[in-house]
């Protein structure tokens, strides 16, 4: 399921590949906080 609005990678593709690892990382953790996972709690 997707939420927020769509992400648009610019830049170079550093800087897409660090802004798409970094939407999926907080998505996995606000799905994993939202669940109760305590992996989540821990980051």
């Amino acid at each position: 399921m997707h939420v927020g609005a769509p992400l648009e990678l610019t830049g170079g593709r550093a800087a897409q590949t660090a802004r798409a690892r970094t939407a999926v990382t907080t998505a996995w953790r606000t799905a994993a906080s939202h669940l109760g996972e305590p992996a989540a709690l821990a980051a």
